[in-house]
């Protein structure tokens, strides 16, 4: 009728039961990261391609223009030389640019489970969010409510402490009730109803050693349980502030980056007029544009940078939700089904057809697929 024991174990059952749901929800999140990063990827490898079909452009201008300033004698053909093998390094750049954009595009696809192309165009301005970081004690707390990993943890630990209760509980005595009916006689005509209705008292006597020898192996699961919530703690804490600093230092790199993309161009423009008045050769051109093709490369991996950070700092806060809304594809990629999980089930395999049994064959036990 009453056993503490049993009702302590049910409860831990429950807690073991919820901190196995929360292991399942934080493992989709960590396929919500493997993804955000792969998008990022792939905005990455276009801006690097689009970026440099913009310096192939000026590449070409300044061919151009020394191969007319040769024509009139006013060049040396080294110039011109100079010139088209810089053409030629920019348009190996974009090939191999090319190839790593379909590449990171067909890795999208897998990932999203979606129908394997790369004819689709990623493009989101947002992506790398806006913003400065939040604050350290605040952003720790919610993670601390939010995560699910933790929350798994504290689930576990509240479990093992119900199963040394309940360990504990079988010392006590156990209150039962019994109740029967049934008819009672020597012959079926001769039945009389009868009815018995018993209480018991079940006390352990001669079990104490096999019950302290369970206390002993809850209380090892309980501390185990503990070590393990308070490693999560403090890696949850950990995880929050490199996330915070990796913006923080995201932020300046990418206003760093900015100048110096700004710089990089304006030497451009200043060596092209020094070149077109016959001041110099067109190898200030040459070297101004290898160090805007570096001062490109700086910003886009600054970019990329920013936006890996916010998704760590939204993966250690437990914030997916604000972020996933930000990221948008022209495809119709499902960001909110990844988000809650809904397309990370498994894929349904039809079961085959069994051959259709004939009349006087006999039946096989084995199932045939």
């Amino acid at each position: 009728m009453f056993n503490l024991a049993d009702v302590r174990s049910s409860q831990s059952f429950r807690s073991r039961l919820d901190s196995s749901r929360l292991l399942i929800n934080n493992a989709r999140e960590l396929v919500v990261l493997r993804v955000v990063s792969t998008y990022l990827e792939a905005l990455r490898a276009k801006a690097t391609r689009d970026t440099l079909k913009e310096q192939g452009v000026l590449a070409n201008e300044l061919y151009k223009i020394t191969r007319d300033r040769v024509t009139q004698g006013v060049s040396a053909e080294l110039d011109a030389n100079r010139a088209m093998q810089k053409v030629n390094a920019i348009e190996q750049m974009q090939q191999e640019a090319e190839q790593s954009y379909v590449a990171a595009k067909l890795q999208l696809a897998n990932l999203l489970q979606a129908r394997i192309t790369f004819d689709f165009e990623v493009a989101d301005e947002a992506a790398y969010g806006t913003g400065t970081p939040p604050q350290r004690a605040a952003a720790i707390t919610l993670a601390l409510a939010s995560r699910p990993d933790y929350r798994s943890a504290v689930d576990a630990f509240r479990a093992a402490d119900l199963q040394l209760k309940s360990v504990k509980a079988t010392r006590l005595p156990t209150l039962g009730l019994s109740v029967s009916d049934g008819p009672s006689g020597s012959t079926p005509l001769n039945n009389v109803n009868t009815y018995r209705v018993a209480g018991n008292i079940e006390m352990p006597i001669f079990s104490g050693g096999y019950i302290h020898g369970q206390i002993e192996e809850a209380e090892g699961a309980l501390r185990e349980a503990s070590a393990a919530l308070e490693e999560d703690r403090s890696q949850i804490e950990t995880d929050v502030q490199t996330a915070i600093s990796g913006v923080q230092w995201a932020l300046r790199e990418v206003e760093t980056s900015v100048n110096n993309v700004r710089l990089s161009r304006q030497e451009v423009d200043f060596t092209r007029s020094r070149f077109t008045q016959g001041i110099t050769d067109n190898t200030e051109v040459v070297n101004a544009q290898d160090r805007l093709t570096q001062a490109d490369d700086a910003y886009i991996r600054a970019h990329f940078n920013l936006g890996l950070a916010r998704a760590n700092l939204a993966r250690a806060r437990d914030t997916w939700g604000g972020l996933c809304r930000t990221l948008t594809c022209r495809t119709a990629l499902p960001w909110r089904r990844i988000a809650r999980g809904s397309c990370l089930r498994a894929p349904r395999i039809p079961r085959p057809r069994r051959a259709p049994r004939r009349c006087g064959q006999p039946t096989s036990t084995t199932r045939g697929w």
